[in-house]
């Protein structure tokens, strides 16, 4: 397993009402880290140096919709979303705010899955043109 080194240029902010400015901050990660994982080693090594960590939001950190993930070369930029509607309040985090005051369409609605438990796997019938199937029944 190799480590990569990267160069981070970080958004950096104290609060809502400051002026913001890009840090530069070398990283050595695992190949294999995430894009959380590296942000969390850069906290730890802010922290052992008496800085300041990198606030940021995250969710779940399974790594299943792919957002934490990351592979760019040897130098990252790493910014908030920039809009009017979401001001940076400190580092990576912005206020959210602006989800809450969406209204809910049905589409967005908590639904029960049209999908019963299946105890088995389905089948489908062979091609006429396909040997029997091989399958225990």
């Amino acid at each position: 397993m190799s480590d990569l080194n990267l160069r981070l240029h970080v958004w950096r902010q104290s609060d809502a009402a400051a002026e913001g400015k890009f840090r530069e901050y070398a990283v050595r990660i695992s190949e294999h880290a995430s894009f959380l994982e590296m942000l969390d080693v850069l906290n730890e090594s802010l922290s052992q140096r008496g800085e300041t960590p990198m606030a940021f939001d995250h969710d779940c950190r399974e790594g299943t919709c792919g957002s934490c993930g990351f592979r760019d070369g040897d130098e990252l930029w790493v910014e908030p979303f920039r809009a009017r509607s979401f001001p940076v309040l400190r580092d990576l985090v912005v206020n959210r705010g602006a989800f809450d005051r969406m209204p809910k369409s049905p589409s967005t609605a908590p639904r029960a899955s049209p999908v019963a438990p299946v105890s088995q796997p389905a089948r489908m019938p062979p091609h006429p043109s396909s040997p029997p199937p091989t399958w225990a029944t």
